[in-house]
């Protein structure tokens, strides 16, 4: 075993992939939260190299797709006993990712999220920067799901169910299919933002009428707005998002 610091996400994504052709390691496990797994991910993407996880983030939404054992050792032996499947990820841009991309309420909340709050007090740090959301005016901008265009104020394009945590967003979707759910919001009223907030805290999200959730292959997000990718700021719009062709070997319990 050796156990080497991250350093952000380029340095992440070259140390697995060094490490992978190295063939001195049977696995490499990212302890850390859903962006450390994704720098990992990316440069183990067509690799043997199986993926194991810790979670030690703020929402862990991989580790519970996964359903992975809090318990330190029920944990530890799931790493070395359960098998590695191969999931393909999702490419925003041509960069791979594991969970989802979106555009909108969430990407302009990590915006002004404080990551220095957010790593004393966890998911409490999210409550200031979403109160000052609901207190703006909603744009809509252009989203186009398998070549048919849309217009929304939030849009979530996920390759699992999870968001947020526990959050239930896409309750049809599953890690290993070959597709994505698109999750769209179209209300441009604060009060219709906090209806759909609230649905989704009580997990009813695909029940509530300013919602739509729809599969799709391919999603272009359009205009000049922010987009997060895995939880992490990923720059402004447009974005075109499609499946990987390659594998990552994730294990699995």
């Amino acid at each position: 075993v050796e156990i080497v610091s991250t350093a952000g996400a380029e340095a992440d994504r070259e140390l697995a992939r060094t490490a992978a052709a190295s063939g001195r390691y049977d696995a490499i496990v990212a302890a850390g939260g859903d962006g450390t797994l994704r720098a990992l991910a990316a440069g183990l993407v067509g690799s043997p190299v199986a993926l194991g996880l810790v979670p030690l983030g703020t929402g862990n939404v991989m580790a519970t797709e996964l359903g992975l054992h809090r318990h330190a050792a029920r944990l530890a032996d799931g790493l070395l006993t359960a098998p590695a499947r191969g999931v393909k990820p999702g490419l925003a841009n041509g960069a791979p990712f594991m969970l989802m991309a979106s555009a909108g309420v969430d990407a302009r909340i990590l915006a002004r999220l404080d990551l220095g709050v957010k790593r004393r007090i966890g998911q409490l740090a999210y409550v200031p920067p979403t109160l000052a959301e609901l207190g703006r005016r909603l744009d809509s901008f252009p989203v186009t799901l398998d070549g048919r265009e849309t217009q929304c104020t939030w849009v979530i394009v996920s390759r699992v169910r999870f968001y947020g945590g526990r959050f239930v967003v896409a309750p049809d979707q599953r890690l290993g299919d070959d597709g994505f759910h698109a999750v769209l919001v179209r209300t441009t009223s604060r009060l219709g933002l906090a209806r759909v907030l609230l649905a989704a805290a009580a997990g009813r999200l695909a029940s509530c009428p300013l919602v739509e959730i729809r599969p799709c292959r391919t999603a272009r997000i359009g205009g000049d707005v922010p987009v997060q990718v895995d939880g992490e700021e990923a720059g402004r719009a447009p974005l075109d998002i499609a499946l990987g062709t390659e594998t990552v070997r994730l294990i699995v319990p």
